[in-house]
């Protein structure tokens, strides 16, 4: 039997499922630092042979949804990477990097995360709810005027995907959902589970 990790709190999910932002609380209230892979994952792909020209051609003949799966083994790497730099805080996943198609890769992943405390964040049991409360979030002003109207769509085939996908069920460890709750009262929740 594995014993957990409890000086680290991975937090993963759908696109939109208030992972940053339940991060940051919890760094904030725990006073732990905040590891959002959302960003810090090209920086270990650097470390990497990822090849930035090569990701770029993918995404323009292929989409969005080739470029995300070019990306896993390099995703798998990255999580490895902030592990080996973690040994207290708050992960935050970005939406990919807990749902891997290969079975080589899940498998890997898999055997990565299992010290850990891995916590998925979903808006509501019902996965189609789910799925229209995470659609509702992307038409957010601030969504829109970040991602063009096609990466909005991509984004909602991925999170089909996310949602449906066993590996996000398999990975987690305790699942959290947040429909009508505010950022902080799941933060609230989370930290009074682990400190029952």
């Amino acid at each position: 039997m594995t014993t957990l990790n409890k000086d680290v709190i991975i937090l993963i999910g759908p696109i939109r499922s208030g992972k940053s932002t339940i991060a940051n609380l919890l760094s904030e209230r725990l006073n732990l630092p905040r590891y959002g892979m959302d960003k810090l994952r090209f920086e270990y792909y650097k470390e990497s042979d990822y090849n930035e020209v090569e990701a770029e051609k993918i995404n323009n003949n292929n989409g969005f949804l080739a470029l995300c799966e070019y990306r896993k083994p390099y995703d798998i790497y990255a999580v490895k990477r902030v592990l080996k730099d973690c040994e207290k805080g708050i992960i935050d996943f970005g939406g990919g990097l807990s749902v891997y198609e290969d079975e080589k890769h899940l498998q890997q992943i898999t055997t990565l995360l299992k010290p850990y405390r891995v916590v998925l964040l979903l808006p509501s049991e019902n996965k189609e709810e789910s799925l229209e409360i995470l659609s509702v979030r992307m038409k957010e002003q601030e969504y829109q005027d970040y991602f063009s109207k096609k990466a909005i769509e991509d984004r909602k085939e991925l999170n089909h995907l996310f949602i449906n996908h066993p590996s996000n069920q398999l990975l987690a460890k305790y699942t959290f959902y947040t429909k009508n709750k505010t950022p902080e009262e799941t933060c609230n929740e989370i930290i009074n589970y682990f400190n029952s």
